[in-house]
C-alpha cells in the first residue's frame, strides 16, 4: 500500500518518546527545550522503513493542541499507557481525540514493564480492557514492553509491520491537499512544509496554492524520508520546496493544495458530537476548533437543538474568528475555550455554507442530513438541494468534495437518471440542480404572477424586469439570477402556463379588468387630453381636473397608455391616439404645397398654432416612430423627398 502514518497517544512520561526510539533508532526529541525538559512540546518524526513514519504527539495537557495536529492525519495509532501510573488525564483526553477524529487501527501499548511486579501489570492491562471497551480498540492487540531494557520490542515491532501491512488501501481519489504541520528555511532553498498528503498526487514543478490566504507558488523539490521524489500521493509523510514564497507567508494549519479548487470560509456546517463527560453546550458557545494541523476560534451555533447534553450529538453551524479551507467528510475536534478541555467533535458536513436563519433551520438540518451520508450521490443530492444556491457547477462540487471532475461523474449521472437533479447547459458551461427546488421556485414565480394579477386586475402584466427582481436578485437565489430566470420562463412558456407580452408576462388567459369607477376616471382622463388636441395640459393641470394625486395620475397615465387610450411624447407631454393618428394628414397638407418639406415652425401652424416647446418633441417623436424624417433642416414624410 501506499505511505503509513503511525502515531502514538498518552499521558505525558508515559514513555512515548522513548518506545519510538526503541522502535525506529531514532530521537524525535529535537527541540532544545525538548531536551532539557525531558517531555515532548512539539511533533516529533521518525521513520520505521521506507514507508512507515511515526509521530511522536506531546502528551502534557499544555500541548493537547500539538497532539491533535499529529493524530489527525494517521492511519495507526499506539495508545501508550505506562505500568506504574495506568489510565490518566490526559490517556483519557487523548483517547477522545483519536475516537472524533475517526481513527479506525491500532494497538495498545504497556510501557515501562520493568517498574512493577507481574501482578501489577495484569491489573493495568484489565483496566485498560475495560478502558478501551466499545472502542476502535476494543479487540486490538496489547503488547507490553520496557524500552530501556528493550523487554517486548522485537515481539511488537514484528506485530506492528503485519498488521501495517494488512491494512486496507485508503480512498486515493481527489485533489491535492496537505495541511502543513512545519514550515521552515533551508539555505540555498527556500521555503519547506512538511505534512501527510490527505489526496490526490503531486508532482515535482507543478502549481500550488496556499490557503487560506491565497498564495500562488510551485513545487521546486519533493521529499519522501528524506529521498528526492518526483512525485508524492496520498498517505506520504511529504516536504515540499514551495517556490515564491517566503517563510513567513506559510505556518503551521495552512493547506496547500491544487490551485482554485478550496475555497476558505468563515463558516462550517458540521455534525457535532458531545463526549460523555462535556459540559452542556448552548448557542453560541465560544470554543477551540481544531482542522487538520490548525486551531481555529469560533462559536457554535445549535441547528437542531437548543442545547446539546453532554453524549448527545446534532448539526451545527460553525462561525469562526478565521478561515479556514476545509472539505466535506473531514473531521475536526472542539475544545471549551476556557479553561481547555476537549469536549466534541465530528464531520464537516458543507465546508462553505450560507449563515442559517433559526426560523429556517428545519430545512438546513434535512439538507445536512442528506450531505452527511457516506454515499457519494447523497452527498451531492445534498449539496445541490441548497436553497440559496439552486446552481451547482462541476467546479462547485470539486471545491466542496475535493473529488476530481471525472471522479464526480459516475455519482451526478446516477442523480440524473433517478431524476433526483436536472442539468442545465448554460452557454459552454453545465449546471446541476434538484429538482424539487426547481419546482418551488417555478410554484412561487407562478404565484407571483397570479398575486400581480390580483392586486391589479387593470395591468395586461407584471414587467419582466420588476418579477426578476423581486424573485431572483434579492438574497435567494442571486448567485443564478438570469440563468434561472430565463430557463424558467422558457419553459413556463413552452408549457402554456404564462405568455410574453412585449416587456410583460402574463398567466396565460389573463385579460385586464376595469372598475367601472375606474372605467369612469380613464374615460374623463381621455376626454381632457383628447380636447386639448396639441395644445396639451401639463401633468399639473391634468391632475387638478380629474381631480387626483400625482402618483394616482402617474397610474391612470400608464393604464390608458396600455389600452392605447393616448399617447406619451415625454414624461410633461401626453397626447390623445385619435390627435397622434390625424397629424400625417395634417402634415400632408404641407408637403403638397411644398414637396421640399417643412420647418418646425410651419408643422407648428399646421397642428392648430402648437407652440415650439410641444412641437419640437411631437415631431422627435414621429421621427422615431417613423412618421417623418429629417432632410437637412427640413422634415418630409416617410416615403417622400430625398433621403
Amino acid at each position: 500500500m501506499s505511505h503509513i502514518v503511525v502515531g502514538t497517544a498518552g499521558h505525558i512520561d508515559h514513555g512515548k518518546t522513548a518506545l519510538v526510539r526503541a522502535l525506529t533508532g531514532q530521537d524525535t526529541d529535537t527541540l532544545k527545550e525538548e531536551r532539557e525538559r525531558q517531555i515532548t512540546i512539539d511533533l516529533g518524526f521518525a521513520f520505521l522503513g521506507d514507508g512507515i513514519t511515526v509521530i511522536d504527539v506531546p502528551g502534557h495537557e499544555r500541548f493537547i493542541k500539538n497532539m491533535v495536529t499529529g493524530v489527525a492525519t494517521v492511519d495507526y495509532v499506539l495508545l501508550v499507557v505506562a505500568a506504574d501510573d495506568g489510565v490518566m488525564p490526559q490517556t483519557r483526553e487523548h483517547f477522545d481525540i483519536l475516537r472524533l477524529l475517526g481513527v479506525k487501527h491500532g494497538m495498545i501499548v504497556l510501557t515501562k514493564a520493568d517498574t512493577v511486579d507481574e501482578d501489577w501489570l495484569e491489573l493495568v492491562a484489565e483496566e485498560l480492557r475495560g478502558f478501551v471497551g466499545g472502542s476502535f480498540l476494543e479487540n486490538a492487540p496489547l503488547h507490553v514492553v520496557d524500552s530501556l531494557s528493550g523487554r517486548g520490542i522485537d515481539a511488537l515491532k514484528d506485530d506492528l509491520l503485519k498488521r501495517l501491512d494488512a491494512l486496507e488501501k485508503p480512498d486515493t481519489r481527489g485533489v491535492f491537499r496537505e495541511y502543513v504541520d512545519r514550515a521552515f528555511q533551508i539555505r540555498g532553498h527556500g521555503t519547506v512544509v512538511t505534512g501527510t498528503v490527505l489526496s490526490g498526487s503531486l508532482r515535482l514543478g507543478e502549481d500550488l496554492e496556499i490557503l487560506p490566504g491565497g498564495q500562488r507558488c510551485r513545487a521546486r523539490g519533493l521529499q519522501i524520508h528524506g529521498h528526492s521524489v518526483e512525485e508524492v500521493h496520498m498517505g506520504d509523510r511529504a516536504a515540499v520546496n514551495l517556490q515564491g514564497i517566503d517563510l513567513e507567508q506559510v505556518s503551521r494549519g495552512d493547506c496547500i493544495c491544487t490551485p482554485g479548487v478550496l475555497h476558505p470560509s468563515y463558516m462550517l456546517d458540521a455534525m457535532l458530537r458531545l463526549l460523555p463527560n462535556s459540559p452542556v453546550i448552548r448557542q453560541r458557545e465560544r470554543v477551540r476548533v481544531h482542522i487538520g494541523t490548525s486551531e481555529l476560534l469560533g462559536r457554535i451555533s445549535l441547528l437542531d437543538h437548543e442545547e446539546l447534553t453532554p453524549g448527545s450529538e446534532g448539526f451545527v453551524q460553525i462561525r469562526l474568528e478565521s478561515q479556514v479551507a476545509a472539505l466535506v467528510g473531514d473531521r475536526y475536534v472542539i475544545r471549551r475555550y476556557s479553561p481547555q478541555q476537549t469536549i466534541g467533535g465530528g464531520e464537516i458536513v458543507d465546508p462553505a455554507p450560507h449563515r442559517h436563519r433559526r426560523s429556517r433551520a428545519e430545512g438546513a438540518v434535512k439538507r445536512l442530513s442528506r450531505i452527511a451520508d457516506e454515499e457519494l450521490e447523497q452527498r451531492l443530492a445534498g449539496l445541490i438541494a441548497d436553497l440559496r444556491k439552486p446552481l451547482w457547477s462541476v467546479e462547485d462540487l470539486v471545491s466542496h468534495t475535493g473529488l476530481k471532475a471525472d471522479e464526480l461523474q459516475p455519482g451526478l449521472e446516477a442523480l440524473l437518471v433517478q431524476e433526483r437533479i436536472l442539468l442545465l447547459p448554460a452557454g459552454n458551461r453545465r449546471f446541476y440542480l434538484d429538482r424539487e427546488i426547481l419546482a418551488g421556485i417555478r410554484s412561487e414565480l407562478l404565484a407571483r404572477l397570479v398575486a400581480w394579477h390580483r392586486e391589479q386586475p387593470e395591468q395586461e402584466g407584471m414587467p419582466a424586469a420588476q418579477l426578476r427582481s423581486e424573485q431572483f436578485t434579492q438574497g435567494r437565489y442571486s448567485n443564478a439570477a438570469q440563468i434561472l430566470f430565463d430557463f424558467l420562463l422558457e419553459d413556463l412558456t413552452r408549457g402554456d402556463k404564462i405568455e410574453r407580452r412585449g416587456a410583460l408576462l402574463a398567466i396565460r388567459g389573463h385579460s385586464a379588468h376595469f372598475s367601472p369607477a375606474l372605467e369612469a376616471q380613464l374615460l374623463r382622463l381621455h376626454n381632457i387630453i383628447d380636447e386639448a388636441g396639441y395644445h396639451p395640459p401639463r401633468p399639473a393641470e391634468l391632475a387638478g381636473a380629474l381631480p387626483c394625486t400625482a402618483a394616482e395620475l402617474k397610474r391612470l397615465l400608464a393604464l390608458a397608455r396600455q389600452r392605447g387610450d393616448v399617447m406619451q411624447i415625454t414624461p410633461e407631454i401626453w397626447v390623445s391616439r385619435q390627435t397622434w393618428e390625424q397629424t400625417p394628414g395634417r402634415l400632408a397638407d404641407i408637403v403638397a404645397e411644398d414637396p421640399r418639406g417643412f420647418t418646425v415652425s410651419e408643422a407648428g401652424k399646421a397642428l392648430d398654432g402648437t407652440p415650439r416647446r410641444f412641437s419640437v418633441p411631437f415631431l422627435e417623436a414621429l421621427d422615431e416612430a417613423g412618421v417623418t424624417r429629417r432632410v437637412d433642416s427640413l422634415r418630409v414624410l416617410s416615403g417622400q423627398g430625398k433621403g
